[in-house]
Formats: structure tokens, sequence, C-alpha cells
């Protein structure tokens, strides 16, 4: 019989079949650590991004948790078909799996007061007209001021919060990544003490196995 004379983790000589077998789990198992070593990502994590640009202020927060292919949920307040499609494709040119919840939150904030002369001017006269009526003194300036249409808070409708939020979103997934990568990191070393574990028992198993024969 050809008999590989070569001892495998020092136990007794092992027929060349047995003597491949042993080298090749050892090889999968080297092969095993060095892919966990390279990098494994969690599907799990959180990230949350706040942009403000003028008078825009969006916070975008992404949840991922385990599932087998991407599934992509988007909530919030309506957006505009446009965005929703880019906040997806950015999303998924950065996840390839998992369970991911986009929740993008708007606030708005008012501009600076405007006052319209015109309406003071009328505003003004009525007041006066009435307080000569009344006999009462002239109407003051902040009687003036509050009356409807005098002041108004400057809005602008067109204005669209695309670049804001999707400067929110890139900075979520950034964070996202992060978070990812720290657990799957954890993970791995977890995976890879487990297996060398493994194989320092398998070898110690292998030498009694072959003291005993």
């Amino acid at each position: 019989e050809n008999v590989c004379r070569k001892r495998i983790g020092g136990g007794a000589a092992l027929s060349l079949p047995h003597a491949a077998r042993a080298i090749s789990k050892r090889r999968r198992t080297a092969t095993t650590l060095l892919c966990y070593a390279i990098g494994v990502r969690s599907m799990t994590g959180f990230g949350r991004g706040v942009s403000e640009q003028a008078r825009v202020r969006a916070t975008v927060d992404i949840r991922g948790v385990n599932h087998r292919f991407l599934d992509l949920k988007l909530r919030g307040g309506p957006l505009a078909p446009a965005l929703e499609e880019a906040i997806s494709t950015r999303v998924r040119a950065t996840v390839e799996r998992g369970s991911v919840t986009v929740s993008v939150h708007l606030v708005r904030t008012a501009g600076a007061p405007r006052i319209n002369f015109q309406a003071a001017g009328a505003a003004h006269i009525q007041l006066a007209e009435l307080a000569r009526t009344l006999g009462m003194p002239g109407p003051d300036l902040a009687l003036v001021l509050a009356q409807p249409g005098v002041v108004a808070l400057a809005e602008d409708d067109h204005e669209a919060p695309d670049a804001c939020v999707l400067a929110a979103t890139d900075a979520a997934l950034a964070q996202l990544q992060t978070m990812r990568d720290a657990e799957g990191q954890a993970l791995a070393n977890e995976l890879s003490a487990r297996l060398g574990e493994l194989a320092a028992l398998r070898e110690k198993i292998g030498t009694l196995a072959g003291g005993v024969a």
C-alpha cells in the first residue's frame, strides 16, 4: 500500500487519501479565517444625517436589520418622485442586503418678515378716522402693525429641498456603514476565535487518535 510517511499533526502515518483530506481541511480552515480577517459587514446598523441649506433643514435616519434580500422602505413627508428615486439609488449603491428603512424629516423655517407699506398706510388712515370719530388719540405704530396684511412672512414655495435631503442621506449612509463595519468586525473576530479553537481541538483529537491507532 502506498503510504504517506509524513505525519499530520504529530499522529501516526496516514494513507495518502487521508493525508490529502487532512491537508485540505487545514487549507479550508485557513481560507475561512482569511475571509473573516478581510472583512465582514453586519446588516444591522443606524445612521443619521442632518443638513441645513437656505430655509430648509433635513434630517434623514436610516435603519438596517437582517434580511435575505434588500428590502427598502421610504418614510416621511411627501417628496417629489425624482427625489425619492435619487434616495433609493444612493441606498442601493451602498447597501446590498438587509431590511432598510429611510425616514426623511423636513423643517422649513420662515423667512424675514416683510411690511406691506400700502396696507399699513390704509390701516393707519382707517384707524385715525375711527379715533377722530370716537374722540380718541390717533393710532400708534404697534396698533398699525397688528392689522391683518400689514406684516407678512416671506415665503418661497419654489425652494426645492432636494440638495439638502440628499446631503443628509449621504451623511446618514456614511454613519450606517461605519456602524455596520464595526459590528461586522466584532462578529468576524468572534468567528475567527471560535474557528481557531475548533482547529486546535481537531489537531488535538487527531494526535490522540493517532496514538490510539
